[in-house]
């Protein structure tokens, strides 16, 4: 419950109606974060994008070397915390 109670306290809501508003906008967001990885790039490259730049922040890439190792990443054959380490130690030589 208390994450719950810090939830409606962060996001103001008060009554069931406003929640239900806000419940209502996250899925419309959602729907159209989706529609527009169909649109441009695709649901499965957007997710590998999405895989590569969290790798690369896992690792400890910062700043513009996150989109760098991103690049490398799914350029590379394997997609793993070993190749991600490598590819960061190459960016800051």
């Amino acid at each position: 419950m208390p994450k719950a109670q810090a939830a409606l306290a962060l996001t103001g809501v008060e009554t069931a109606s406003e929640l239900a508003s806000l419940a209502a906008s996250v899925g419309l967001v959602q729907n159209l974060a989706a529609l527009r990885a169909l649109v441009s790039e695709g649901i499965q490259q957007g997710h590998m994008s999405m895989q590569a730049r969290s790798l690369a922040i896992s690792v400890g890439a910062k700043g513009n070397e996150i989109e760098q190792l991103a690049a490398k990443l799914r350029a590379a054959s394997q997609m793993n915390q070993e190749q991600a380490r490598k590819f960061l130690t190459e960016i800051r030589n």
